[in-house]
């Protein structure tokens, strides 16, 4: 009998129900809990587009290598503004 391919499972990060994302053209972007507002800083626009994945589902692995700059954003983002 022929076993069908396991798929490795997935770890992903996704913002809860009552968290949002606020992106502003200048590059800032502005985190919303629950009625209050917070600041986290500038965030290059690949970064900003990135980000709103969290809004579903973004695998950790997309930006775990740190390689890109990109990478490094995403990663201040989620662990140390969001985790």
């Amino acid at each position: 009998m022929k076993r069908a391919p396991v798929t490795p499972p997935t770890i992903s990060a996704r913002l809860c129900s009552h968290v949002t994302l606020e992106p502003h053209a200048n590059g800032k972007m502005v985190v919303c809990v629950d009625g209050y507002s917070v600041g986290l800083g500038t965030f290059s626009t690949v970064a900003v587009d990135w980000a709103q994945k969290l809004r579903t589902s973004l695998p950790l692995a997309s930006f775990e290598s740190g390689a890109r700059n990109v990478d490094k954003e995403i990663d201040l983002l989620v662990t140390d503004w969001l985790g």
